[in-house]
Protein backbone atom coordinates (compact mmCIF):
# COMPACT_ATOMS: atom_id res chain seq x y z
CA UNK A 1 0.00 0.00 0.00
CA UNK A 2 1.35 3.27 -1.00
CA UNK A 3 0.35 6.27 0.95
CA UNK A 4 0.53 10.06 -0.02
CA UNK A 5 1.33 12.52 2.85
CA UNK A 6 2.55 16.32 2.77
CA UNK A 7 4.74 17.38 4.28
CA UNK A 8 7.66 14.66 5.23
CA UNK A 9 7.75 15.07 8.78
CA UNK A 10 3.95 14.59 8.52
CA UNK A 11 4.32 11.30 6.95
CA UNK A 12 7.08 10.43 9.44
CA UNK A 13 4.79 10.55 12.36
CA UNK A 14 1.90 8.94 10.52
CA UNK A 15 3.68 5.99 8.82
CA UNK A 16 7.18 5.67 10.65
CA UNK A 17 10.09 5.25 9.26
CA UNK A 18 10.25 2.21 8.36
CA UNK A 19 7.60 2.67 6.01
CA UNK A 20 9.78 5.72 4.54
CA UNK A 21 12.57 3.30 4.90
CA UNK A 22 10.47 -0.03 2.92
CA UNK A 23 9.60 2.77 0.32
CA UNK A 24 5.64 2.59 1.26
CA UNK A 25 5.34 6.11 1.66
CA UNK A 26 5.26 8.73 -1.57
CA UNK A 27 5.99 12.41 -0.74
CA UNK A 28 3.75 14.14 -3.16
CA UNK A 29 4.97 18.29 -3.34
CA UNK A 30 2.26 21.12 -1.62
CA UNK A 31 0.76 22.25 -5.14
CA UNK A 32 -0.28 25.40 -2.90
CA UNK A 33 2.37 28.51 -3.16
CA UNK A 34 2.06 28.96 0.63
CA UNK A 35 4.41 32.22 0.71
CA UNK A 36 1.42 34.37 -1.03
CA UNK A 37 -0.85 33.36 1.60
CA UNK A 38 1.68 33.66 4.79
CA UNK A 39 0.55 36.14 7.35
CA UNK A 40 0.82 39.95 6.90
CA UNK A 41 0.33 42.12 9.80
CA UNK A 42 0.30 45.46 7.46
CA UNK A 43 -2.65 43.04 4.85
CA UNK A 44 -4.32 41.75 8.36
CA UNK A 45 -4.95 45.73 9.13
CA UNK A 46 -6.02 46.66 5.72
CA UNK A 47 -8.51 43.98 5.52
CA UNK A 48 -9.44 44.33 9.22
CA UNK A 49 -10.59 48.44 8.54
CA UNK A 50 -12.06 47.63 5.55
CA UNK A 51 -14.91 45.12 7.33
CA UNK A 52 -14.98 47.12 10.65
CA UNK A 53 -13.03 44.74 12.51
CA UNK A 54 -10.96 46.27 15.27
CA UNK A 55 -7.39 45.26 16.09
CA UNK A 56 -7.17 42.82 18.37
CA UNK A 57 -10.94 40.86 18.00
CA UNK A 58 -10.99 37.43 17.22
CA UNK A 59 -11.95 36.41 14.06
CA UNK A 60 -13.38 32.97 13.11
CA UNK A 61 -13.45 31.82 9.73
CA UNK A 62 -15.63 29.20 7.65
CA UNK A 63 -16.01 29.24 3.81
CA UNK A 64 -18.36 26.54 2.88
CA UNK A 65 -21.80 26.63 0.57
CA UNK A 66 -24.63 26.92 2.84
CA UNK A 67 -25.84 23.21 3.62
CA UNK A 68 -26.97 20.88 5.24
CA UNK A 69 -23.30 19.14 5.22
CA UNK A 70 -21.44 22.41 6.43
CA UNK A 71 -23.42 22.62 9.85
CA UNK A 72 -23.99 26.41 10.02
CA UNK A 73 -26.15 25.31 13.19
CA UNK A 74 -23.24 24.40 15.00
CA UNK A 75 -21.12 27.06 13.79
CA UNK A 76 -23.80 29.68 15.45
CA UNK A 77 -23.77 27.57 18.57
CA UNK A 78 -20.14 27.51 19.03
CA UNK A 79 -19.78 30.78 18.09
CA UNK A 80 -23.00 31.69 20.64
CA UNK A 81 -20.06 30.94 23.34
CA UNK A 82 -17.28 32.11 22.00
CA UNK A 83 -19.60 35.95 22.07
CA UNK A 84 -19.96 35.26 25.57
CA UNK A 85 -15.84 34.87 26.50
CA UNK A 86 -15.15 37.49 23.77
CA UNK A 87 -17.46 39.96 22.94
CA UNK A 88 -15.61 41.79 20.48
CA UNK A 89 -15.17 38.83 18.28
CA UNK A 90 -16.73 38.48 15.05
CA UNK A 91 -17.74 35.62 12.84
CA UNK A 92 -16.89 35.43 9.11
CA UNK A 93 -19.26 33.12 7.28
CA UNK A 94 -17.98 32.85 3.41
CA UNK A 95 -20.21 31.01 0.51
CA UNK A 96 -23.53 30.80 -1.12
CA UNK A 97 -26.36 28.46 -0.44
CA UNK A 98 -29.64 27.71 -0.10
CA UNK A 99 -29.72 27.56 3.56
CA UNK A 100 -27.86 31.23 4.05
CA UNK A 101 -31.07 33.29 4.58
CA UNK A 102 -31.85 30.02 7.23
CA UNK A 103 -28.55 31.17 9.09
CA UNK A 104 -29.40 34.61 8.85
CA UNK A 105 -32.13 34.03 10.48
CA UNK A 106 -30.79 31.64 13.29
CA UNK A 107 -28.01 33.86 13.67
CA UNK A 108 -30.69 36.90 14.18
CA UNK A 109 -32.54 35.06 16.49
CA UNK A 110 -29.36 34.04 18.60
CA UNK A 111 -28.52 37.91 18.58
CA UNK A 112 -25.48 37.63 16.70
CA UNK A 113 -26.17 38.67 13.74
CA UNK A 114 -24.71 42.57 14.11
CA UNK A 115 -21.63 40.42 14.92
CA UNK A 116 -21.36 37.96 11.93
CA UNK A 117 -19.92 39.13 8.44
CA UNK A 118 -21.24 37.55 5.65
CA UNK A 119 -19.67 37.47 2.03
CA UNK A 120 -19.97 35.13 -1.21
CA UNK A 121 -17.37 32.79 -2.35
CA UNK A 122 -14.20 34.43 -3.56
CA UNK A 123 -11.65 32.68 -5.39
CA UNK A 124 -8.78 33.79 -3.61
CA UNK A 125 -7.12 32.31 -0.26
CA UNK A 126 -5.79 35.80 0.51
CA UNK A 127 -9.30 36.27 2.57
CA UNK A 128 -7.76 33.79 4.96
CA UNK A 129 -5.19 36.09 6.33
CA UNK A 130 -7.59 37.87 8.62
CA UNK A 131 -8.56 34.96 10.30
CA UNK A 132 -7.57 34.34 14.07
CA UNK A 133 -9.31 30.69 13.78
CA UNK A 134 -10.75 28.68 11.05
CA UNK A 135 -12.56 26.03 11.47
CA UNK A 136 -12.42 23.69 8.49
CA UNK A 137 -14.93 21.10 9.39
CA UNK A 138 -18.08 20.48 12.02
CA UNK A 139 -18.96 17.25 12.85
CA UNK A 140 -20.73 18.23 16.07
Amino acid sequence: MRSLPVPKKAGRWLFGDKAFERGEVTLVANAIETDKYGFSESNRRKIREKLGISGDALVVGHVGRFQVQKNHEAILRIFHEIQRKEPAARLCLIGDGELKEQIQEQAKKAGVLDKIILREYVRTWAVLKRHGCFPVSFFI
